[in-house]
């Protein structure tokens, strides 16, 4: 697999923004997933970010996103998952991306009148969709699946026809709605393997299991268990912080000193350097009387306030 480094696609981008100018639009996410910019600058994504640049982006286990890329193509990226958006302009001067599949759960749809060309490709296949066409191998309307650990590639097609093919492997599946096939791949020294042809051309090595019927309700309800999971624990922070607070006034009515919390003629002790700083709870409810003293005279001293009783 060829690994490209951000600085090389953003010289890219740079050379030719004032030829095309791409958009990226995130339409919904879950648990701000965090995009990689070039030059490591990073974005939170959350609904309505625009993004003017190539990314990277890895989800992690509660996270979701789902893009438009350049009004053309939306992908959604489920949790656990990574993706590799670029802009190149390498096919007779259109516009052209590349989104190279990483790893996990990705939902891709090519939308109505799209004005740029996809090269979509993964560690098994790539593919390139081109303006408009009509055909079935142009069709893109996909759920697809990529586990690097099995080694496995499932494709589970949402409506119309699909032709799916991998590298230089002698069979192409047609899909049609909801219509599912796994690829199982193989392993040679921990990497998956393939037969290497002329001019660098290459088979995956594995085997193609039978098509299955495959429903996107399968779909919903992980992006819904996503969210039911965010909701839950944004309301466990809120119970958290309710609770919190609640314990904080009920300290306050206990105590006469607040910030640290302490009683009459208690002395709290805080390192200031490489001094101690003390004070005391006075009448009035407040910390007075600082002295700085050496810290070895100090009962306690360190960078968070210790209180007891004054020595004096």
């Amino acid at each position: 697999m060829i690994k490209i480094t951000f600085k090389f696609f953003l010289s890219v981008f740079l050379l030719n923004s004032s030829v095309f100018a791409y958009t990226y639009q995130v339409l919904d996410s879950i648990a701000k997933p965090v995009a990689l910019l070039a030059e490591n600058q990073k974005t939170e994504l959350i609904q309505k970010t625009i993004i003017e640049q190539d990314f990277k982006l890895k989800t992690n286990d509660q996270q979701f996103a789902k893009i438009n890329l350049n009004n053309s193509y939306e992908v959604s990226l489920f949790n656990n998952s990574e993706i590799l958006v670029q802009s190149t302009y390498t096919y007779e001067g259109l516009p052209t991306l590349s989104v190279q599949f990483l790893s996990g759960q990705l939902y891709i749809k090519k939308l109505k009148n799209v004005n740029t060309r996809l090269q979509l490709n993964s560690v098994f296949f790539d593919w390139a969709f081109d303006l408009n066409a009509a055909d079935k191998k142009n069709n893109l309307n996909l759920w697809l699946m990529l586990d690097l650990e099995k080694p496995s590639i499932q494709f589970c097609n949402r409506e119309g026809e699909a032709e799916i093919s991998l590298f230089d492997h002698e069979k192409k599946v047609n899909l049609k709605s909801s219509e599912s096939v796994i690829f199982r791949g193989q392993f040679a020294n921990k990497k998956i393997d393939f037969d290497i042809l002329l001019k660098g051309r290459k088979i995956p090595k594995g085997y193609w299991q039978d098509q299955k019927k495959c429903s996107f309700d399968q779909l919903i309800q992980i992006e819904n268990n996503i969210f039911k999971a965010d909701q839950a624990l944004k309301q466990k922070k809120i119970v958290q912080h309710k609770k919190k607070q609640s314990d904080k006034k009920s300290n306050d009515s206990k105590f006469l000193c607040h910030n640290p919390y302490g009683q009459l003629n208690d002395c709290a002790w805080v390192k200031s350097g490489q001094k101690c700083q003390r004070t005391r709870c006075d009448a009035q409810g407040k910390w007075s009387d600082l002295q700085i003293i050496s810290s070895d005279r100090a009962q306690s001293c360190s960078t968070v306030s210790t209180v007891f009783k004054c020595d004096y």
